[in-house]
């Protein structure tokens, strides 16, 4: 299961692998992985994939 942030120039879409009906938009990509993670633990509680990604992104964001 993977909950996926696809960030463009024009628009950031969150989406699970997993569930292919789900989807939704966000307004910047910190709401992304709010929505990816709020996704992934309430419909894939066992799987981690999406925290550990906006783990990932905040240490790399309060790096710069």
């Amino acid at each position: 299961m993977t909950v996926k942030v696809d960030v463009s120039e024009i628009s950031i879409v969150v989406y699970c692998t997993d569930c292919a009906s789900w989807g939704e938009l966000a307004f910047d990509v910190a709401e992304g992985h709010r929505i990816a993670v709020d996704h992934e633990g309430r419909l894939h509680p066992n799987s981690r994939v999406a925290y550990t990604n906006q783990y990932k992104w905040q240490k790399r964001r309060n790096a710069a």
